[in-house]
């Protein structure tokens, strides 16, 4: 028994031993903890313009128009036509939080037993004027492709640009 803790059962615990100590959470320590010159809540510049105004209960302006992922002009309502729409604002060329919320969408809808374009349409619209329908159509097509269920390019994911962002749901 001795030779057998010695040969294979010691190393094997002192390696999990190590292995443990070494997945372990480490925590930072300051000793001086960092301090912000001004409160978190106080915002500069045009940031003191953003927020966020809740309309619960008021229907969007389905008369906005902007363009869609083929370079036509369309009305939002176009979309509303007796399905549920999935709607969801964000920028292409996003590099962090509209990729999420892109792909976010796409994930949830793929948990979904109803099917986008059939059951349901997909709306994503760009809240920066300076996307344009060729970026949409491409983003079009990767979401289509990573959605993976026939059906889904007959028009039902939508893309495209607000046209001023004074147009945008968030304003008036």
């Amino acid at each position: 028994m001795n030779r057998l803790w010695a040969m294979g059962l010691k190393p094997a615990l002192a390696a999990l031993a190590i292995a443990s100590a070494m997945s372990a959470p480490a925590s930072a320590q300051y000793a001086n903890p960092p301090v912000r010159s001004e409160s978190v809540s106080q915002k500069d510049g045009i940031l003191k313009e953003v927020g966020i105004d809740q309309k619960i209960g008021q229907q969007l302006p389905l008369d906005l128009t902007f363009r869609d992922e083929t370079g036509r002009d369309v009305r939002l309502g176009e979309y509303f036509h007796g399905k549920p729409v999935v709607m969801a604002l964000a920028y292409y060329e996003c590099p962090m939080l509209c990729t999420q919320v892109l792909n976010g969408v796409t994930g949830a809808l793929k948990t979904l037993s109803f099917d986008a374009g059939k059951d349901f349409e997909v709306v994503i619209v760009s809240i920066d004027p300076k996307d344009n329908y060729r970026l949409a159509a491409n983003k079009k097509v990767a979401y289509i492709e990573r959605y993976g269920r026939p059906g889904a390019a007959s028009g039902s994911l939508a893309t495209g640009a607000w046209p001023t962002m004074s147009q945008s749901p968030h304003r008036g």
